[in-house]
């Protein structure tokens, strides 16, 4: 007992504390016992208590604690103890104090729990319950390794492999890869206890590189403006199209990153996995004089197709392959009833696979190619600032300019084909004064009108005339003059 004197042999001793319950034993001490000395030793007791966790979901899984000893025990070397790699049940004793109580690691299938925080108190028991919830890897291999997507909200590379993901259904959404197409976004489920491998290569993109003035060909393939002098131009390899607008392209699919290219037209190129590069004109009208309303005309007015009764209306309606899917969805549709529409979405001629095919454009389409293709300014005709106000036809514009430089721009652009080539081209050029080129489009006006783009001795001009009103076709003994002219565009 304390204070109590054993008489012993000189050497080297160990001196053991007996455990008492609530108290931690002091530690035991080695002590040299000489002859004709008194060798003296204390010790002291710490009040405790008892700490245990209770752990699920993970075999094998162990705890630790680290802790703060009060005053009482102030005697031991330092004010905090630890301890570690306790199982499920164990109970331990420890000095009274505050404690953090800390879940080890169980490796990648589980989420480790939060640390838990415990007061021991003299003769007391604090029990504690964790739970490990079971997570799932994620291994990601992207071709080329320049391409990127988005996972759980974060930009995530090739060769990526994430740990302790919760199980689900998660959407990945791929990002622009230069000179690629963007995959479609993918549903990528995770699984407890499993590693989910996802493999993404993207494929080369077959437009890229392409440009404004640059034409597509009869065989799905592209061919630069600067290469046409040095191609076999012939029947089986020809100018099917002329590149009218190119957006910019950034790293998202939304309609916003690809400027006017139309959310629909967006959505249906990425529904066939094909990278939205840009617009184009076809080379040749696919009508002339066509009405845009025939003999069984009833809708007055085609609802989801925009009324642009205004300027800002017409260039803000940029989607012609929507609208053309609006005209397609009529049961009224076919070519006695729209003779114009129903001519530029089945024109006849050959269109690439990746594309959507030929549609009746929208007059905010032929503002781009005024603007891309022809490099005019039509910044000033946007909007009604200097439109001429009509309630019945809607407002229109007159560019006011000479010289007919929008169809000699787009002329000269077109002339990269020789004469010899005449035939798979047809130009807009005007040698007569008086006659106008007014190209059909798809945007709607007040009720019972349309809207067309006409290329004259004046630039352009930005107007509206009526659906079921007759459109001459002109023609002398050497060149073709068109009033009413269908076209179709493709975007690709």
């Amino acid at each position: 007992e304390s204070g109590e004197m054993v008489t012993l042999e000189p050497g080297e001793y160990t001196i053991y504390y007996e455990e008492l319950e609530n108290y931690v034993s002091p530690e035991e001490k080695a002590v040299t016992v000489y002859v004709d000395k008194k060798a003296t030793e204390s010790a002291s007791y710490s009040e405790a208590g008892y700490l245990t966790a209770t752990l699920t979901g993970a075999e094998d899984a162990t705890w630790g604690y680290t802790g703060t000893i009060g005053e009482s025990v102030a005697t031991r070397a330092s004010s905090t103890i630890s301890g570690s790699g306790y199982k499920s049940g164990d109970v331990v004793k420890v000095p009274v104090g505050t404690y953090t109580i800390e879940y080890e690691e169980m490796g990648d299938y589980y989420f480790t729990p939060e640390d838990a925080y415990a007061s021991v108190s003299f003769g007391g028991s604090e029990t504690l319950s964790a739970e490990y919830k079971g997570a799932g890897v994620l291994e990601l291999t992207i071709s080329p390794t320049t391409a990127t997507c988005t996972f759980d909200d974060e930009t995530r590379t090739n060769g990526t492999r994430l740990v302790k993901v919760t199980p689900g259904d998660y959407e990945m959404v791929f990002n622009y890869a230069d000179g690629y197409d963007t995959p479609a976004t993918a549903t990528v489920t995770i699984t407890a206890g499993q590693t989910t491998t996802k493999t993404v290569t993207y494929a080369t993109n077959a437009w890229y590189g392409i440009a404004v003035g640059d034409f597509i060909m009869s065989d799905g393939t592209w061919l630069a403006a600067s290469k046409v002098s040095s191609a076999s131009i012939g029947s089986s390899y020809y100018p099917v199209a002329i590149v009218c607008y190119v957006p910019t392209l950034t790293g998202t699919t939304s309609e916003s990153t690809f400027d006017r290219m139309g959310a629909t037209t967006v959505d249906y190129l990425f529904s066939q996995g094909i990278m939205p590069h840009g617009k184009a004109m076809a080379m040749k009208n696919c009508g002339t004089g066509l009405a845009w309303a025939g003999s069984g005309y009833t809708e007055v007015d085609i609802e989801g197709i925009v009324n642009a009764t205004t300027i800002a209306l017409g260039y803000g309606d940029y989607d012609g392959y929507y609208n053309s899917s609006v005209f397609k969805a009529l049961s009224t549709f076919n070519s006695t009833n729209y003779p114009a529409a129903y001519a530029a979405i089945n024109y006849s001629e050959k269109y690439p696979s990746a594309s959507t095919g030929w549609y009746f454009p929208a007059w905010g389409e032929w503002y781009d190619l005024v603007e891309c293709l022809a490099e005019y300014d039509l910044s000033s005709y946007k909007d009604d600032t200097n439109a001429t106000v009509n309630t019945e036809k809607g407002n229109y514009v007159y560019t006011g300019s000479t010289g007919s430089p929008v169809a000699v721009a787009i002329n000269t652009h077109l002339s990269a084909f020789s004469s010899t080539y005449y035939d798979q081209v047809e130009y807009m050029k005007l040698t007569l004064s008086g006659w106008y080129h007014q190209f059909q489009t798809s945007t709607e006006s007040y009720a019972g009108y349309y809207r067309y783009m006409e290329f004259n001795g004046n630039g352009c001009d930005l107007c509206a005339t009526a659906k079921t009103g007759n459109v001459a076709y002109v023609t002398s003994s050497s060149t073709n003059y068109y009033i009413g002219c269908t076209r179709s565009f493709l975007a690709f």
